[in-house]
């Protein structure tokens, strides 16, 4: 399944992010990372 990302102002970060995220846990890292867009937090940071 293919997850929508945030708009990213640092791409590169979230992709390293997401690679220490299991595959079972990838869509609710993807939704924390909408809500860190949301509330104006860096979206790496929220996945992390």
């Amino acid at each position: 399944m293919d997850h929508v990302l945030p708009p990213l102002d640092d791409p590169a970060r979230l992709v390293i992010e997401l690679r220490f995220v299991p595959a079972l846990d990838r869509e609710d890292a993807v939704q924390e990372a909408w809500l860190a867009h949301l509330e104006g937090r860096p979206v790496a940071t929220g996945v992390n």
